[in-house]
């Protein structure tokens, strides 16, 4: 009884208002940083940005982004800044030494619960991941 008691007092110090996590990985010499959302409501609008960088001396060729689909479902409408190759995947050609790419992606949140994946990156044959995890409220 004591828990239900505590919820309005949550609400109002927005333990179930919207938030943002952020997340850094590296494959090879790429680093990619992700901000995403952590907790929302249903129907809210929110955006997924990415930054790749690389921090190598080289140029990176075949970088790929990819979204895991079973994370991207708890979202009725999404947009990506660039335009995905194929469903949740964004293709890179060349990535230049220091060089930066932004790819931006807008979402509404549309499956009441939480959702997990990861954002897998690539760059000449090596791989990695970073795990999200967002929660909607209805």
């Amino acid at each position: 009884m004591a828990l239900i008691a505590l919820l309005p007092l949550a609400a109002i110090v927005g333990l179930f208002g919207p938030a943002s996590a952020h997340a850094t990985g590296r494959v090879g010499e790429l680093r990619i940083e992700a901000e995403y959302p952590e907790r929302l409501r249903t129907a809210m609008a929110e955006r997924i940005s990415l930054e790749l960088v690389n921090e190598g001396s080289r140029a990176l060729s075949n970088v790929t982004v990819t979204l895991d689909p079973e994370f991207m479902y708890a979202f009725g409408e999404v947009a990506f800044t660039p335009e995905p190759a194929r469903p949740y995947e964004i293709e890179l050609a060349t990535l230049a030494p220091g060089g930066r790419e932004r790819i931006e992606i807008e979402v509404h949140a549309a499956e009441y619960g939480l959702h997990e994946g990861h954002i897998r990156i690539g760059s000449d044959g090596d791989t990695g991941s970073l795990p999200v995890r967002t929660l909607i409220f209805p």
